[in-house]
């Protein structure tokens, strides 16, 4: 039987997301596992420069995406990228998925840019990047994003990146929090 290969798993089958200033590197488990042992061995693994702390989202984001990395190699294009500055080759934060599409066609993504690289457009960058890497797979139908329960940078970029507001929710590890959503174009 010959299965046809979606351009979604080509992407991921080592090959990066390009945008016009980063690289975002795909985790695998050897990657995964260098981030969550020493940042010396995560430099090495992404090839690039880490200065200082690079996440404020903790090892748990990194830890849940290792365990189903193990448990599905295949969905490795669905969880943690490092993106990556060309220019200084600095990793500036994480981004990602949080899980491969569900039954509906919805994935969802997340972004961090470290504080001395925001306000240069990378989280607009990183975000427009993940919205059009997740539309390279059929299956996906909808895009959503989660941040905090105001007007701030993160809500300004999702609009910018053509995400509308859908509803304030209540989250039990944050608190308030706003939804945001976009649909497959066409």
């Amino acid at each position: 039987m010959i299965r046809i290969i979606s351009n979604f798993e080509l992407y991921h089958l080592g090959f990066m997301i390009h945008t016009e200033r980063l690289e975002l590197f795909p985790a695998n488990e050897t990657v995964l596992i260098a981030a969550l042992t020493d940042t010396r061995m995560l430099a090495s693994a992404l090839g690039c420069q880490i200065e200082g702390r690079w996440s404020e989202f903790g090892r748990a984001p990194l830890e849940y995406a290792l365990k189903k990395i193990k448990a599905n190699a295949r969905e490795g294009a669905w969880w943690t990228y490092f993106p990556i500055e060309v220019a200084t080759n600095r990793l500036i934060g994480t981004c990602g998925y949080k899980g491969p599409p569900d039954d509906e066609g919805i994935v969802e993504i997340g972004y961090e840019v470290i504080p001395d690289r925001r306000r240069l457009g990378f989280g607009k960058e990183i975000a427009a990047a993940l919205i059009r890497h997740a539309w390279s797979d059929p299956r996906v139908l909808k895009v959503l994003a989660h941040t905090l329960a105001d007007t701030n940078p993160s809500s300004r970029i999702l609009r910018s990146c053509g995400l509308h507001f859908v509803r304030a929710l209540i989250d039990t590890e944050d608190g308030p929090i706003w939804q945001w959503e976009i649909n497959r174009p066409g």
